[in-house]
């Protein structure tokens, strides 16, 4: 191979390499403004199904960006912290414990299971949370 061969070689690898590079940093940049920007007012609903099964919706507008934060905010939840953040156990003074009776508060984000904690929900502008009592 000659010189100008291996200098176009080298130069298309280094290109493709930097492409991937920017790629990258633009898919973990999309991550971070999925959050509104703070003091951004977003209006959620949450949807509060106690132990008797009957459902309670509540409407809150808020600029906090964490669920947990829209949570306390409206005074829905109460719990404990753990290593994941807060350990929902009570919601609307109803307490469900799994260590007394297997009982819990499931989560779930416009109609599917929710996969983060209530720390870790980024708030999205109209969208439906659920918390059931679950045993």
């Amino acid at each position: 191979m000659t010189k100008t061969n291996t200098r176009r070689v080298l130069s298309a690898v280094s290109l493709v390499v930097l492409m991937a590079v920017m790629a990258l940093s633009m898919i973990s940049c999309d991550k971070k403004d999925d959050a509104p920007a703070s003091g951004t007012e977003v209006t959620i609903t949450v949807q509060v199904t106690d132990d008797k099964g009957e459902m309670t919706p509540y409407s809150i507008t808020t600029t906090e960006t964490t669920l947990r934060g829209a949570l306390e905010q409206e005074e829905l939840v109460e719990g404990e912290e753990s290593e994941f953040g807060l350990y929902i156990k009570k919601v609307c003074g109803i307490t469900a414990d799994y260590d007394v009776d297997g009982s819990y508060w499931a989560l779930y984000k416009n109609g599917e299971y929710l996969a983060n904690s209530v720390d870790a929900e980024i708030l999205e502008d109209g969208a439906v949370y659920e918390i059931t009592y679950t045993k």
